[in-house]
Parts: structure tokens; C-alpha cells; sequence
């Protein structure tokens, strides 16, 4: 039997399968996530599609992968690129070209929003994922990632 796939947006009755998987993904890169109290901010971001947008994948009717993305402007260059926050795929279906299927949607969103380039950041410890980037035609940065927390206000 065929698998039915399917890449579709994600809707509100999307986010409970959507926030396992961030959770999923999260462990997977070895980072710290708490995923409590996200539910119903996701399920807005869902609704809306505003701050970001995410497509999921469906397999036989069951949510097997997630990626959310939204426009950036790098302003060295002056253009917009499409900035690929997560993408999620759950094991047992890597390497059946999902993530590629994903990428060609990608690539269709990113023309549409007027976005020159396509980024995509990953742990420099995922190789399979580094390997899958680079195999879609992806150049590795040489930049580190950070995240700074905001001081308090002096009120």
C-alpha cells in the first residue's frame, strides 16, 4: 500500500501534534525547551500565519513533520531571503524526499514574498541534516548563533 503524503498549511486544530514535535525536535538537537504554556500561542500563530507560517506533513492522516518559516531582510545584501526556522521530519520518514518536496514549496512561498535566498540554520552536530542541505545546492555560513536574553527595564 502507498503511503498518502500530503503538504499542506497547518491549521489551529494543527498545534497540539505540531508542539510534540518542536518538543521532539528540540530533544533531538540537544536544546532546552518547555513547552509549557505554548499550546495556545502556537494554535494563534497557526490561525494567523502572521509572525511565521508552517506547513505540516500528513501521512495516512497523521502528522509526521513540521517546518515553519517566515521572510527576513538581510540588509548587507538589501534583499528579503525566506528564513527556515524548523524543519521536522519524524525518523521513519527521512530519505523518502519529503524534505526536498518540502524545500520546492519553499522555494514557491519564497518567489511569492519577493525573497532572493532561502536560509536555514542547524546544529553544527546534525550531519544528516548538514548532508540534506547540501545536497538541495545549500553553501554552509561561518557564523556562530546566539541568543541574548532581554535586560530588564530600568522603570
Amino acid at each position: 500500500m502507498t503511503d498518502h503524503i500530503e503538504i499542506r498549511a497547518a491549521g489551529a486544530g494543527d498545534a497540539e501534534e505540531v508542539l510534540k514535535m518542536i518538543t521532539e525536535h528540540a530533544i533531538f538537537e540537544g536544546e532546552t525547551f518547555d513547552p509549557e504554556g505554548k499550546l495556545e500561542k502556537l494554535r494563534a500563530g497557526l490561525v494567523t500565519q502572521k509572525q511565521f507560517e508552517c506547513l505540516v506533513v500528513e501521512i495516512n492522516g497523521q502528522l509526521e513533520g513540521y517546518c515553519t518559516y517566515m521572510p527576513h531582510y538581510d540588509s548587507w545584501h538589501q534583499q528579503s531571503f525566506l528564513f527556515v526556522d524548523g524543519l521536522w521530519l519524524n525518523m521513519l520518514f527521512r530519505g523518502a524526499s519529503i524534505g526536498t518536496q518540502i524545500f520546492n514549496r519553499l522555494h514557491e512561498r519564497a518567489r511569492q514574498l519577493g525573497c532572493t535566498t532561502i536560509q536555514v540554520m542547524t546544529p553544527s552536530t546534525n550531519s544528516s541534516g548538514i548532508r540534506f542541505y547540501k545536497k538541495l545546492g545549500a553553501t554552509e555560513a561561518q557564523k556562530a548563533y546566539f541568543t541574548l536574553p532581554l535586560k530588564r527595564s530600568q522603570s
